[in-house]
């Protein structure tokens, strides 16, 4: 019997043939009487495979640590024939006897240094065993069979930039076999640390005032590497080399809430939107602090990333106010914003202000409609002037809250003009104070404006946001034509026939919006209303929305006066 336990392919058939010659010369089958040998086992071929990764009703990886090894074999016996194998993983139990020559089955790695072995043995015709089986050991490093992870910067000052002494790399991971769960990394040929990875293959890097580890004024570099789950690590480690110097601070950007010297309603809250811009030196933000109408130190709040700041309305009473806002980056350098605004009352007694936005005159026809409908215009504010219609250009007085707060309701037409959607906000506010909004236009095409989704409850307002007349009011009005349409709807699309597409006219994140008037335009045009009330809960103004065609209606006309009168009138309380 010959000792062995894994032979390559040619060895094994020299040996068959090494075994055929003995058996010729004599060996032969056993006799009857003469003692039976077992046979020998060979294994001569084996590999090793990584599971495809598959995941769990949780999104979790459920087969990161499986492999499949693959094995063929062989056996001989010198007096007689081999007519079955058995396997065994590990020591563990063999299996049952099969003819088959090969064998596939699942092993566990739970590291990149783990072992798996295992052995087959064969046995004869007579029921002898091979006593001593043949046993292949499977090691990842040596069937190559985990792939390595890569790794890359996702953030962080870049190869020879210029930055401060508090800096944050975000480091990700990829490991097309299994996943990334540390990474090692190293600064300036330092001793290696590590730093775990989140559920995504990311990890932070940083090195800032409040960790204590804040870099020197000089020359810097970091090397990162990922480690998988099984211990892999990439080879190739991906390196940033930067130069740290001083004087650099964070600038502070406002995206909402009142300029400084602008104005808000009283009793209403405001907010305050902002964020910091650090990309010219690479820096990184720790967060944001600020306090309301007193600058102590104890009056502001706690260092946060949040970049949205409410003071409730409660709290802003008339008068003058302030708002101090400080951004602080990783070197603990700090920088300081200070908007100072005056609040004012909505008195809301001096009935309708019609607003001309337009750098053109098209918008007379309305004030007539008004008067005609028993609704005059209190004030007619024109953005460019009109002379021959008696309206000299005004100046921007009209957007603060004690102006604009005088007027219980605000009918204005815009082109993406440049007062209303500069002072949407203030808009926006206003109807939180009380006031009454129609807004009629061409066009205002922020989708993302504040005033509109938030207030208005609709996307835009759109040029052919229009039609050729009335064909019914919501029954929940006054209806003086006795048509009735479809009430509460949560989503509009107008299917415009030029160069723009599909056009959202409602924010579908809304289900308030209420068609008041309904029409119906010709050619490729499906229908839609004519006018949208979006409701608001007390002590709120109501917002109307109308497609310009107000303009194109003379103002003698019946329908469309009764259509006033159930805005103005019954809708808004003039």
């Amino acid at each position: 019997m010959i000792s062995h336990r894994f032979y390559p392919q040619l060895m094994v058939t020299c040996l068959l043939i090494l075994f055929a010659i003995l058996w010729s010369c004599g060996k032969g089958p056993t006799k009857p009487g003469e003692q039976n040998d077992p046979p020998d086992t060979f294994i001569t071929k084996k590999s090793l495979e990584k599971v495809p990764l598959e995941t769990d009703s949780t999104g979790a990886f459920v087969n990161l640590t499986k492999f499949v090894y693959s094995i063929e074999y062989t056996g001989v016996d010198l007096d007689g024939k081999v007519d079955s194998f058995q396997v065994s993983i590990n020591n563990g139990p063999w299996s049952s006897s099969t003819i088959k020559t090969s064998s596939s089955d699942t092993l566990d790695f739970d590291s990149e240094s783990a072992t798996n072995t295992v052995s087959v043995r064969s046995k004869d015709n007579q029921g002898a065993v091979d006593p001593e089986p043949a046993s292949v050991v499977f090691t990842l490093g040596e069937t190559g069979a985990n792939a390595m992870p890569t790794t890359a910067f996702e953030s962080g000052p870049s190869t020879a930039a210029t930055t401060s002494s508090g800096v944050r790399f975000v480091v990700t991971g990829a490991d097309p076999d299994g996943q990334v769960v540390q990474f090692s990394y190293s600064l300036d040929g330092g001793a290696a640390q590590s730093v775990a990875a989140d559920a995504d293959g990311k990890a932070v890097i940083e090195f800032s005032e409040s960790n204590g580890n804040l870099l020197a004024a000089g020359n810097h570099s970091i090397s990162a590497q990922a480690i998988d789950n099984l211990g892999g690590m990439d080879e190739t480690p991906e390196t940033r080399s930067f130069f740290v110097s001083s004087g650099f601070s964070p600038i502070i950007e406002f995206q909402a809430g009142p300029a400084d010297g602008g104005g808000w309603f009283s009793g209403v809250d405001v907010s305050f939107a902002f964020s910091a811009v650090l990309s010219h030196y690479d820096g990184a933000l720790l967060g944001f602090s600020w306090a309301f109408d007193d600058s102590s130190e104890g009056a502001f709040t706690a260092f946060s990333t949040e970049g949205l700041a409410t003071i409730l309305g409660g709290n802003l009473t008339p008068g003058d106010h302030f708002f101090v806002l400080r951004a602080k980056d990783l070197a603990g350098v700090v920088s300081k914003a200070l908007i100072r605004f005056n609040a004012a009352s909505a008195s809301l007694d001096q009935g309708i202000v019609l607003i001309d936005d337009c750098g053109f005159s098209e918008n007379e026809t309305l004030e007539a409609i008004f008067a005609a409908a028993g609704f005059p215009v209190s004030r007619y504010w024109d953005f460019d002037g009109d002379a021959a219609n008696g309206h000299p250009q005004d100046d921007l007085s009209i957007w603060t809250p004690g102006e604009l707060g005088k007027y219980s309701t605000v009918v204005f037409f815009t082109d993406n003009s440049p007062t209303a959607f500069d002072n949407s906000l203030l808009l926006g506010a206003y109807v939180k104070a009380g006031g009454n909004i129609w807004m009629t236009s061409y066009n205002w095409s922020g989708a993302d404006s504040g005033f509109l989704r938030e207030t208005a409850g609709i996307r835009r307002v759109f040029n052919n946001f229009e039609c050729a007349g009335i064909r019914g009011v919501n029954p929940s009005w006054a209806n003086p034509s006795g048509a009735t349409i479809n009430d509460a709807f949560d989503g509009l699309t107008i299917d415009w026939t030029g160069s723009r597409g599909s056009v959202d006219i409602l924010d579908p994140s809304q289900t308030a919006g209420e068609a008041i008037f309904e029409g119906t335009p010709p050619g490729n045009f499906p229908e839609w209303p004519r006018a949208v009330f979006m409701p608001h809960p007390d002590p709120w103004g109501k917002v109307v929305s109308w497609g310009h065609s107000l303009r194109q209606t003379s103002s003698n006309d019946p329908a469309l006066q009764a259509a006033v009168a159930i805005i103005l009138g019954t809708l808004f309380g003039e």
